[in-house]
């Protein structure tokens, strides 16, 4: 999911960009980047339906806050037929962190596994600011599927 919020601070720039995505009634519990075996996509749509108020959720989230110029968040997917994949955030002060996440994961996945990825993608925002901002990419798990 992704959101961008404003706000006359951090913390309500923040709550706004949660509430864009969708997640801001969600406990979040940020772990590290490694993509279980097996996890399928699902539409954002599908998983909100999921999730319920004051649910502990595991998520990879990219995050920015910033309040002058412009930004982007990304967070890129890697994944084949391996004991695991790569999740790649990136947060960048200018529109660049769609194509570095994409060719990070990419990477990452190669030098592990010697192979390409079977499927790789991204989510990004990108946002200019308006007062305090803050843009956010976040993958969250409904174990065993995943929203992005």
């Amino acid at each position: 999911v992704k959101g961008v919020g404003h706000g006359s601070n951090e913390i309500e720039a923040f709550e706004m960009a949660l509430r864009d995505a969708g997640i801001e009634k969600l406990n979040l519990v940020p772990v590290s980047s490694i993509l279980p075996k097996n996890v399928r996509k699902i539409s954002p749509e599908e998983g909100i339906k999921k999730l319920v108020a004051g649910q502990i959720a595991f998520c990879v989230m990219a995050r920015k806050i910033f309040d002058e110029g412009e930004g982007s968040v990304a967070i890129g997917v890697a994944q084949g037929d391996t004991e695991h994949g790569y999740f790649v955030e990136i947060a960048r002060d200018d529109l660049n962190a769609r194509q570095e996440a994409l060719e990070t994961a990419r990477r990452l996945f190669v030098s592990k596994f010697g192979k390409e990825p079977s499927d790789i993608f991204v989510e990004s925002v990108e946002a200019e600011a308006k007062g305090k901002t803050c843009i956010l990419v976040c993958a969250v798990f409904i174990l065993p599927t995943l929203i992005l």
